[in-house]
């Protein structure tokens, strides 16, 4: 007895009835930016994704959580593979600040609501070499939802080499130490 015609009708009635929950856009794929889709940390920190972008990441690592000074409650995480740009802090808003305080590293979290933002120090405490750096913040006029979904291994750190990365270091360029130098300090 052959039970394919079943299955293809039982997939069709899912595939027809499901829900398109996608703001709007009829084409059945999430882009960065859409809201519900989630991306990756290593797309937050690629240079062609814009500054503002709505940023949604799921299952994510908590790496560390800012517990010190004045403005705690700051966390990193890292895509739980881990390698060359697989991490990102999290500046979440004041109203998030008693969840992030019960967050440790290996929590596994998804947070959405937030948006691709470049912080540079300015005042006295700015860097002349004009770099910034990524980080993901609430979105403008919404709400970033950090949520908790288990746990698991913080990923091993990558040993870097600073003297290596200092000899990069080339100072008659004009983009704060050239773009070697600049790629090599954000891994």
């Amino acid at each position: 007895m052959r039970k394919t015609p079943l299955v293809v009708a039982l997939l069709s009635i899912f595939f027809a009835c499901r829900s398109n929950n996608n703001g709007g856009d009829d084409d059945g794929v999430d882009a960065p930016g859409d809201n519900g889709s989630f991306v990756t940390i290593q797309q937050v920190q690629d240079p062609s994704m814009a500054p503002g972008t709505a940023v949604n990441l799921q299952n994510v690592v908590v790496t560390a959580v800012d517990t010190f000074g004045t403005r705690v409650g700051d966390f990193w995480v890292e895509e739980p593979e881990g390698g060359p740009f697989s991490g990102v802090l999290i500046f979440p808003p004041s109203t998030a600040l008693t969840i992030v305080q019960g967050l440790n590293p290996g929590d596994i979290v998804t947070i959405t609501g937030g948006e691709k933002d470049e912080f540079a120090l300015s005042g006295s405490n700015a860097d002349p070499t004009g770099r910034s750096d990524t980080e993901v913040e609430q979105i403008s006029g919404g709400m970033m939802v950090i949520k908790k979904t288990g746990t698991g291994p913080v990923p091993t750190p990558a040993t870097i080499d600073l003297d290596m990365i200092g000899k990069l270091y080339d100072p008659s360029a004009t983009n704060g130490g050239g773009a070697m130098f600049n790629t090599a300090w954000q891994m």
